[in-house]
């Protein structure tokens, strides 16, 4: 009986062994790294550099108003002694008037950066979509993984399709991809 159920139990396990291995020899698994994508793409370098061109700009506004805030301070500690107490009162309300100018400009600008950098993002993956379709179709994957998730520690190269999407969606979209990025298609 011992032995019986012996055979079983080592029949049950080669089958699970054999089976395993025919559904590994199926199963393709590739990994993208988006974020490389979304980045080393044309449109992703074109859009930061209209973004940076902008930050520059509302940088500039931020920096004169942080100098008026500077000059103000500057004075009223100064001259303090020297003034009066209602022209101290108002050129302390004037300092935090500015004061909360400078925390709106510098939340207005972060927010605007991270709603572009999500416009950009959409746009990209968008269109990376029926790249990584063809892939699959293509090359029989089962699966394509974000390579960037902290899940995966390692892949292959073999495996990792990160370039051949970039180089693939860089020739593709090369004469379709004439979007003026001042003009904000996002």
């Amino acid at each position: 009986m011992t032995n019986n159920l012996l055979k079983i139990f080592i029949l049950c396990f080669l089958l699970i062994i054999l089976e395993t291995f025919a559904f590994n020899e199926s199963l393709l698994i590739a990994s993208i790294n988006l974020d490389k994508v979304i980045n080393e793409v044309d449109d992703g370098i074109k859009a930061r550099a209209m973004l940076k061109k902008e930050l520059k700009v509302k940088q500039k506004l931020f920096n004169k108003k942080s100098k008026q805030a500077k000059v103000l301070r500057n004075e009223l500690y100064k001259k303090k002694l020297l003034m009066k107490e209602q022209m101290k009162y108002k050129k302390f309300q004037k300092l935090q008037q500015i004061s909360g100018e400078m925390q709106q400009m510098y939340a207005s600008i972060h927010q605007f950066m991270l709603e572009q950098q999500q416009k950009i993002t959409q746009h990209i993956i968008q269109r990376i979509e029926p790249i990584i379709n063809k892939f699959i179709k293509a090359r029989g994957y089962a699966y394509i993984l974000n390579g960037i998730e902290r899940n995966i520690l390692y892949v292959q190269p073999k495996w990792d399709l990160t370039n051949e999407v970039i180089r693939k969606y860089n020739k593709f979209y090369k004469e379709i991809n004439k979007i003026d990025y001042s003009k904000k298609h996002f």
